[in-house]
């Protein structure tokens, strides 16, 4: 579903099949205002013949094929042949008329045929209105000059059963998803949006409009992590309308794929998606890898957050990848690729761990977890990656830790400051707390001054920092706050602001709490877009890590790339792997 209920002013269709044979369905609101572009949707379900779609008017022939036979340049036509990678069949394909700057005379029948044996046709009929007048009291429907858009809820039919969403009868089933539009950031204003029910109704209370930037966390909440597609297959639902489907939104452009008027198929989209989160499992989450070598890893999941009862199986999905980003590879270079290797596991529901063996070293993959029961399955989770490659730190960590140690506690500087006369309480504060140390500012070392002496020989603790503060690039007119020997602050000190963090850090590594540097630093791999580093845990304190940071340049050579922006880290742990 390319655009929830943001609806493409398009024409309807009396569906007529002249022959019997494969039907052309079509579908959209008939009356558009001039001025306004016309979408007359033509959806082809089989053309196994590769045969040419017709658009005509009047016996006049518009457009054959892609090709605009018209002499009219505001005529031309849309087309997708079905999205690559899908199953054949699924929901055919779209031919779409699109009128531009349409005109009162525009108005008529229009015959989109397949020239078959024998020939299908279908009949649109498009209606062309004046816009009222901004003097007159009738309601004008506003809207945008970038996309001709206005929201109105699906048409309701006298023989529709939509019991489940009218006002007058309390809904036998809901969907309001606010709680995780609320964790995308979705505005408040959009909120409206959050609930299946206000969208059918009409009663989002905002025009569809302002909420563009926030349809795409929107439309992902109202997936809930389940895969509708089948579900929208079953109902006919063409390829290019089931993205809301699958939990995605496609904003306007002057591509097909978002042209489309996919208001027709929108509340059979919605009723999958009100089935779909009463029976289906939500995705797996917490997806990690272990135990990553040249040939093999371990894969570990949570069960769904939603329906975890349900689920029947998980499978499991590994592919290689030919880039570091597959996402944003060019469409051309596909053609140039051999097809990636995939590999599926099937888990049973009671386990949430599978080691796979036989992969190919030094090779990206991706991995997703899916939820599988009999009614249907989740989302893939979201996407790992992981590179196969021997790790010594891997080997290190699987060998265990011996002689692992405790951070000792950090001295009481705070008391040793009191207990030297110190009265002052922001000084006390700032000043006697080596976590705050780095936080000094210029006012706070004035104020301080007459316990220089006091504060600079508590934070020592009977330590001389020199060689710390030397090997971290202080200053040597710094070294008498590395060795605490301060007697008064003069204004050369005052330089030493700026080293503040250097020697708050140099203070942590004297008192015995900061953990050692990583060694064997050594580059796994490196191609034309990425590099791999490994490295070994600290020898101290390893176990206090909560994250490494690492810091790169480019080297000025000759040869320059600027494309080389992506790098990628392995760090020792699973999981530290940094872009």
């Amino acid at each position: 579903m390319l655009k929830l209920l943001v609806i493409l002013t398009t024409s309807t269709c009396l569906f007529s099949t002249v022959n019997s044979g494969v039907p052309i369905g079509t579908g959209g609101p008939s009356i558009i205002y001039e001025g306004k572009d016309a979408l007359l949707t033509c959806v082809v379900s089989e053309n196994r013949s590769n045969n040419t779609v017709i658009w005509k008017k009047s016996g006049e022939i518009l457009t054959a094929g892609m090709v605009r036979v018209s002499s009219d340049s505001r005529i031309s036509v849309l087309h997708d042949e079905n999205p690559r990678g899908r199953i054949g069949g699924s929901g055919g394909e779209v031919w779409v008329l699109l009128i531009k700057r349409l005109k009162s005379t525009d108005s008529g029948s229009y015959i989109c045929e397949l020239n078959s044996e024998p020939a299908l046709r279908s009949i649109h009929i498009l209606t062309v209105k004046q816009l009222p007048s901004s003097s007159t009291n009738s309601t004008v429907i506003e809207t945008t000059d970038s996309s001709d858009l206005f929201l109105v809820p699906p048409p309701l039919d006298a023989t529709d059963n939509r019991s489940f969403w009218r006002p007058s009868i309390p809904p036998q089933i809901t969907h309001d998803f606010t709680e995780c539009c609320e964790r995308g950031n979705v505005t408040s204003e959009c909120m409206g949006f959050c609930n299946v029910h206000n969208i059918l109704d009409g009663t989002t209370g905002v025009e569809p409009e302002a909420c563009e930037k926030d349809f795409p966390s929107i439309v992902r909440c109202m997936a809930d992590g389940r895969n509708h597609v089948p579900c929208c297959v079953e109902k006919q639902i063409p390829d290019l309308c089931q993205d809301m489907c699958r939990g995605e939104y496609t904003p306007f452009t002057d591509h097909l794929k978002t042209r489309v008027s996919c208001v027709h198929h929108t509340l059979s989209g919605l009723q999958c998606i009100l089935q779909g989160v009463q029976m289906i499992p939500s995705m797996p989450v917490a997806v990690s890898a272990t135990n990553i070598t040249e040939n093999s890893v371990t894969i570990y999941w949570s069960p769904p957050e939603k329906l975890s009862h349900k689920v029947d199986h998980y499978i499991v999905n590994l592919t290689a990848l030919h880039s570091f980003d597959e996402d944003d590879a060019n469409d051309e270079d596909d053609v140039l690729r051999s097809p990636e290797k995939v590999i599926i596991r099937s888990v049973p529901n009671s386990q949430n761990t599978v080691t796979i063996n036989y992969l190919n070293p030094l090779t990206m993959y991706a991995i997703t977890v899916t939820a599988v029961n009999d009614f249907g399955s989740s989302l893939p989770s979201e996407r790992l990656r992981i590179f196969t490659h021997n790790s010594d730190s891997a080997a290190e960590q699987q060998a265990g830790q011996t002689n692992k140690t405790n951070a000792p506690d950090l001295p009481d500087i705070r008391g040793c400051c009191e207990a030297n006369g110190m009265t002052h309480r922001m000084c006390l504060e700032k000043m006697c707390d080596p976590q705050k140390a780095d936080l000094a500012r210029l006012p706070d070392f004035m104020v301080c001054a007459p316990w220089t002496n006091i504060t600079f020989n508590c934070l020592a603790n009977n330590i001389d920092h020199t060689p710390c503060c030397r090997s971290r690039g202080i200053p040597t007119a710094c070294f008498p706050l590395c060795t605490g020997q301060v007697t008064a602050l003069n204004f050369s000190l005052f330089k030493c602001l700026r080293f503040m963090p250097e020697f708050s850090s140099c203070l942590f590594q004297g008192y015995g709490v900061l953990a050692g540097p990583p060694s064997k630093i050594v580059t796994v791999a490196k191609t034309d877009n990425f590099v791999i580093l490994d490295w070994n845990k600290p020898k101290t304190l390893p176990e206090t890590i909560s994250s490494y940071h690492v810091k790169f340049r480019h080297n000025i050579i000759e040869h320059y790339n600027p494309e080389l922006v992506d790098w990628i880290l392995s760090a020792t742990e699973t999981g530290d792997t940094v872009e």
